[in-house]
């Protein structure tokens, strides 16, 4: 997820796009003009999967148990 933040130093406004995703937020882009930003933010691929934890530890936890079993039953 993509927001815009606005700091104002010395009367002049500096905006920021910051992109977050789970519990990480990255500064990506900066400029003094907001349209610059939001440009920025339409250029950016459209994302169609959403992070789903429960998914993620189902599909670890399959793949650590077929390389238990690998391990186990060498031919």
């Amino acid at each position: 997820m993509y927001k815009i933040i606005e700091k104002n130093k010395q009367r002049k406004s500096l905006y920021t796009v910051v992109y977050s995703y789970g519990g990480l937020s990255l500064p990506v882009c900066q400029s003094k003009n907001y349209q610059d930003c939001v440009d920025y933010i339409d250029k950016q691929p459209k994302e169609t999967k959403v992070y789903n934890e429960e998914e993620s530890q189902q599909a670890l936890n399959k793949c650590l148990s077929e390389m238990y079993k690998n391990n186990s039953n060498p031919d």
